[in-house]
């Protein structure tokens, strides 16, 4: 099995047995380019059934959640791809690229054939450098019934949000419970109808997806604020994770709740975080009911 070791972490390993003290230069910056070409060597690797080529580019302890809610890790995720008849996955033929220094975030609109034509939204997160990326996240939402509706009711972007700064974050909030419990905080003050407090565990440059659209942050805030359920009793937030890969990190949880009507509902995050302004702030938020098989 073969786990994901952080840029940083490799990098101290190699100073450490080093024998030359010649200084090593640093990785270059991420292009867009750099990761449209890590998402088509995936889509590749998978649509030819090349095991070796999908276990470089996928981590065994990536965090996937299928349109179903179902989540999985890397490896389960990489096994069940491979062994279908048809293998595929989304690749969104007009994919936005936002890069926060190792962290890429990928995400589209796009078609699956298989096991029945659907429409989907899927967002890719990549941890690397330069030409070097690896798969640590993805999350892809079936949008089918509102994406095909007479008219469509599919939300979407006006403009591409670009990405804001990302701040170097101290060794002592660069830990997984630091993210978690900026996750807590953000999700209490969201239910709270805390607007000021909300805005705060937010970045600027925050995209929302969910299976009625793809919203900014302004949009999300303006929808708190009119909603009449809130303030209300907050969802509770369970099988939290969290990853964190310097100053960026990843994370989510299982939503566990009722909606609108008062019946139960679940629903599955993925959101990614960067450090800035001392704290953790969300920039991308995305959601999967889960099916009652899932």
């Amino acid at each position: 099995m073969r786990y994901r070791l952080s840029i940083l972490l490799a990098a101290c390993l190699a100073f450490g047995t080093a024998t030359s003290t010649t200084p090593q230069p640093a990785a270059r910056a991420a292009t867009v380019q750099d990761i449209l070409v890590a998402e088509q060597h995936l889509a590749t690797a998978v649509a030819t059934g090349n095991e070796a080529n999908v276990d470089r580019l996928v981590a065994d302890d990536a965090r996937i959640t299928a349109t179903t809610g179902q989540f999985l890790d890397g490896a389960s995720w990489e096994a069940r791809v491979l062994e279908r008849s048809r293998r595929e996955i989304a690749m969104p033929p007009a994919v936005d690229v936002r890069i926060y220094r190792n962290l890429a975030l990928a995400h589209g609109r796009a078609t699956l054939s298989s096991p029945s034509p659907r429409e989907v939204y899927v967002m890719r997160a990549w941890i690397g450098a330069g030409a070097t990326w690896e798969l640590a996240a993805q999350h892809t939402t079936d949008i089918t019934k509102n994406a095909t509706a007479d008219p469509p009711t599919f939300a979407t972007l006006e403009a591409n949000i670009p990405a804001g700064p990302t701040h170097t974050a101290p060794d002592a909030k660069a830990q997984e419970q630091s993210v978690i419990r900026a996750m807590l905080d953000s999700h209490r003050r969201y239910w709270a109808k805390d607007v000021a407090g909300y805005r705060r565990t937010i970045g600027l440059d925050l995209i929302r997806s969910a299976e009625t659209g793809v919203r900014p942050g302004t949009e999300l805030v303006a929808y708190m604020e009119s909603n009449p359920r809130l303030p209300g009793e907050p969802p509770a937030q369970l099988e939290m994770w969290a990853e964190v890969f310097g100053s960026v990190a990843i994370g989510g949880w299982l939503d566990a709740g009722a909606n609108a009507s008062g019946r139960a509902s679940r629903n599955r995050f993925t959101v990614v975080l960067v450090w800035r302004d001392q704290r953790w702030q969300i920039v991308q938020i995305q959601s999967t009911g889960v099916q009652p098989s899932a």
